[in-house]
């Protein structure tokens, strides 16, 4: 097979399974297991959640899958994409490719195999118990610095944006660091929380904070 006919194939294989992942979603939302406004537990639609752009980077588009962290978190998702079967490329001998995720989240490298290949993990918190139903905050998101600067976040954030619509939430929250806030303002056309009071009140995690210029929302 030559080179064209191989990006033939492997675009077909992409598609197929986005469009299958679509169709599961759009099974789910006319279900009566659907309910506007709450995050559904990670087997009825986790496969909506890998953007296009993770199955472009992928070895094996068929082996990308989403593994859950914990579900130990009431009202929120907490998230791995990542591919089996992968080889995990280190900088040396003694790295550990793992170390770009933290807390919960993080894989024991040295346990046995065999050890997913990560594209990202992320978390994302619905606030109902805070009387905000409509509200989502991304509390954590990391990705594999092998990656970065080649549009898998992007994807990953107008992905998720989609996928919340659909779910009917109304606004999607992040608190940021000096060093990234402005790929969320220009690249994601989020807004600084700080410079619109009106929708303080939509923040219910950081009220304190809600000056802060590393905070951003989005209305969905």
């Amino acid at each position: 097979m030559d080179h064209e006919s191989t990006e033939q194939s492997r675009e077909t294989q992409i598609v197929d399974i986005l469009q299958s992942n679509n169709r599961h979603f759009e099974e789910y939302l006319a279900s009566p297991d659907f309910k506007p406004q709450e995050l559904p537990t990670p087997s009825q639609i986790n496969s909506i959640f890998i953007p296009r752009r993770v199955l472009e980077l992928s070895g094996n588009p068929e082996k990308v899958k989403v593994q859950t962290v914990t579900d130990e978190l009431k009202n929120s998702l907490w998230l791995r994409i990542v591919e089996n079967n992968r080889e995990i490329p280190r900088q040396s001998r003694y790295s550990n490719p793992y170390n770009f995720l933290s807390g919960t989240a993080k894989i024991n490298f040295e346990s046995p195999g065999p050890h997913p290949y990560v594209f990202l993990s992320f978390l994302i918190q619905s606030a109902k118990d805070q009387g905000l139903p409509q509200v989502v905050e991304v509390g954590q998101y990391e990705d594999n610095p092998i990656l970065r600067r080649r549009g898998m976040s992007k994807n990953f954030y107008e992905n998720l944006e989609n996928v919340l619509r659909k779910l009917k939430f109304k606004f999607i929250f992040g608190h940021h660091n000096k060093e990234n806030v402005d790929f969320f303002i220009k690249i994601l056309g989020r807004k600084r929380l700080c410079d619109y009071p009106d929708y303080w009140k939509f923040n219910p995690w950081r009220m304190d904070e809600a000056n802060s210029p590393l905070l951003t929302f989005k209305e969905l």
